[in-house]
């Protein structure tokens, strides 16, 4: 709702100023042209051509209306759902260079000098303006992001829309026109794209995708023209005020005197705010880098092709709230994996450059130590206070000398430099006698700021989203070794029997969101990598039955195809994209299901 109001201001602001300015004269004109018996030209403007209330832009409003409404009724998966139609449709378009699309036609117009030499000449203009027809669709596509998104789109609903009779025969001339395709070295451009298989999904889910699809092309169109409108509206307010300023120069220079001074005390005392917080993180960063320093010089003296991204656990040994287990753990919730870590506050990327985490920064502003800068909104407001007052000043100022200039009929030179030296009184003052907001004064070696700083680390909590699981140790088992297991087989002797999942109908039962959503917290009984594991088992498949013991298993992966899975399966219905069914990619390869343990680590 916020952003529909924050995008609807700009509109409204220009259907305001129509009514006020412009509807009046463009009725006189139209008035008067057929009083006259003429035609009135076409106006650049669709506003100015239909008005703002005009039927189309009605259309328009109601969409955004309806859908403001339909978007906040909407259950979280299906606003996932259309989060992700739109997010693949932008990844398909930033994975795609230009510059890819740009040497494609250079290597296109080329080819008769390459198969021919210098006699390409003769037949160059009939071919290049053959190229430059086949050329023109791909580098509106991939060159202009609004078309690239609009196709795609409609590439989608045609894929959901489209008889698979009909999609087979289009396959099947694809193939046909191979040698054509290669020849024209299409492959270069079309590489990596995909088309969404409807296959995958069911009935309801097509539907929904039609719908979502449907949405998302009349609301980008929508939204497209009323900012395409708007962006031209006060493009032409900014060069006619331009050429205004040019024309007045002699009227307008006190004033744009005054306005630059504005500018200048506002970054100035803003910008000390920043400058405040960014000496603060550079004691927390030096004080994490000595922490675990011998850690980091033994990675960092790696060559860089060998080294790879490294995190590092750090741990607050003069706090007594130091955590007994560390280690970071697994879990799920929400419905994806979650990876859950302690003190992990230092990344060394392959460049040797480190890297904290935001959310532990603002953790620690607030410490109780008397040198900490405290919450942001406080100095922010302290700073909106100073530049509310040397703005005061300043329109004291501007008023003194104004009065002065007509009263003495000053000049207009002398009048500006009398405002730019009454202006620079606040920055002598702040220059002279500055006020010490800095925090380098703070002592790291004190033993009260290495005890709330130590509290702050052993306390750090952060849960990562996991779309990847490289297991450290695997084992794989067939479907038929899962009912050969001996009736003996036991589960570690430390570890918890996991819940068992329903085997019947393919769908969670009560005890299957007990186990996978917690009431009380909202997620999942951790699994522990590493140190303490913990079982969890996350497969709805019929073999997994209530007899089915594995020994020693950290988590169960179904990585079994997309086109073998039931469409009913946990993991396909539960799991979106992300998460522990994408695994299949993978492993397309092997068996329709197999099962894979890591015996220490998930990393």
């Amino acid at each position: 709702l916020c952003l529909l109001i924050l995008l609807a201001i700009p509109w409204i602001i220009r259907a305001i100023l129509y009514f006020a300015y412009e509807a009046a004269i463009i009725e006189d004109k139209k008035r008067v042209a057929r009083e006259l018996d003429l035609e009135v030209h076409l106006p650049p403007s669709v506003v100015v051509h239909l008005t703002p209330i005009h039927g189309l832009f009605l259309v328009i409003y109601i969409i955004f209306t309806i859908d403001s409404i339909f978007y906040g009724v909407l259950s979280s998966g299906m606003k996932e759902k259309l989060k992700c139609v739109t997010r693949q449709c932008l990844r398909d378009m930033k994975e795609r260079s230009r510059v890819t699309i740009l040497a494609w036609i250079v290597k296109l117009t080329v080819m008769p000098f390459r198969f021919f030499g210098i006699v390409g000449l003769v037949f160059f203009l009939p071919y290049f303006a053959i190229v430059l027809v086949i050329s023109l669709p791909f580098v509106a596509f991939y060159i202009f992001p609004t078309l690239n998104f609009s196709f795609r789109l409609l590439i989608h609903l045609f894929a959901f829309l489209c008889p698979q009779g009909v999609i087979n025969k289009f396959q099947e001339l694809s193939e046909k026109l191979a040698p054509v395709k290669k020849q024209l070295k299409l492959r270069e451009v079309t590489a990596n794209e995909n088309v969404v298989d409807k296959h995958y999904y069911t009935a309801k889910g097509i539907i929904l995708q039609l719908v979502v699809i449907i949405m998302c092309l009349i609301s980008f169109w929508s939204l497209t023209l009323l900012l395409m409108e708007v962006v031209s509206f006060f493009v032409e307010i900014f060069v006619y005020t331009f050429m205004g300023v040019v024309v007045n120069a002699g009227v307008i220079l006190h004033y744009l005197a005054v306005l630059l001074m504005v500018v200048i005390y506002s970054k100035n005392t803003f910008s000390r705010v920043y400058r405040l917080y960014q000496s603060y993180h550079r004691i927390i960063h030096r004080q994490l880098m000595a922490m675990i320093k011998d850690e980091i010089a033994h990675v960092a003296t790696q060559e860089a092709l060998d080294q790879e991204n490294t995190a590092f656990i750090v741990q607050g040994e003069a706090a007594s709230n130091k955590p007994v287990n560390a280690a970071p753990r697994i879990r799920v919730k929400n419905h994806q994996l979650q990876w859950q870590t302690f003190g992990m506050l230092v990344f060394l990327d392959k460049k040797d450059t480190p890297l904290t985490p935001e959310k532990f920064f603002y953790e620690t502003i607030t410490l109780n130590y008397f040198g900490c800068p405290g919450p942001i909104y406080r100095n922010v407001c302290s700073a909106v206070w100073d530049f509310l007052k040397i703005l005061m000043f300043l329109m004291f100022v501007f008023v003194v000398v104004m009065a002065l200039g007509d009263a003495y009929q000053i000049s207009t030179t002398n009048q500006l430099l009398a405002t730019v030296v009454g202006s620079f009184v606040p920055f002598i003052f702040r220059y002279f006698f500055p006020s010490s907001l800095d925090v380098d004064h703070i002592d790291g070696s004190s033993i009260q700021f290495k005890t709330e700083l130590h509290k702050a680390i052993n306390s750090y909590t952060q849960s990562w989203p996991v779309f990847d699981i490289i297991p450290v140790s695997v084992k794989e088992w067939e479907m038929h070794e899962l009912s050969n297991l001996p009736e003996e087989s036991t589960l570690n002797p430390k570890l918890t029997p996991p819940r068992q999942l329903s085997s019947s109908s393919g769908n969670s039962t009560e005890e299957d969101d007990e186990f996978y959503c917690d009431e009380d917290d909202g997620a999942a009984e951790d699994t522990q990598a590493g140190g303490d594991k913990a079982d969890a088992v996350h497969n709805a498949d019929p073999a997994l039955s209530e007899t089915a013991i594995l020994p020693e298993v950290d988590i169960i992966i179904d990585v079994s195809s997309s086109k073998t899975r039931s469409p009913n399966s946990l993991l396909l219905r539960d799991f979106e994209k992300g998460s522990v069914s994408m695994l299949d990619r993978h492993h397309k390869n092997g068996d329709s299901h197999k099962k894979f343990r890591s015996s220490e680590n998930i990393v």
